[in-house]
């Protein structure tokens, strides 16, 4: 899968990867991704009782593009949860709550 949710004004571009394991969760780059090794922000989507939580920076990325990533996946929740369910099927979801 490709590019679900994009910020310009902060150069922000989130994706779901269909290979990709639980928890669920999105990757954010910072400027336009060339390839999926590029340095990201990995961000637990979370879900209604729980907020998303950053997995994993790299260490080049300022706090200040983490923050603004974080806040971008904590807006669109809803929406990129959907996403995750659609990519990886609700039943995946139902393993990891068992």
């Amino acid at each position: 899968m490709g590019k679900i949710l994009e910020d310009s004004t902060n150069n922000l571009f989130v994706y779901i990867y269909s290979d990709d394991h639980l928890p669920p969760h999105v990757h954010v780059f910072v400027g336009k991704k060339r390839s999926r090794s590029d340095k990201n922000i990995r961000i637990s989507i979370g879900d209604d009782n729980n907020a998303p939580k950053i997995l994993r920076a790299h260490p080049k990325i300022k706090n200040s593009d983490i923050h603004r990533a974080w806040q971008l996946v904590a807006d669109n929740q809803d929406k990129l949860l959907i996403e995750w369910k659609k990519i990886h099927g609700s039943e995946e979801m139902e393993e990891r709550n068992q």
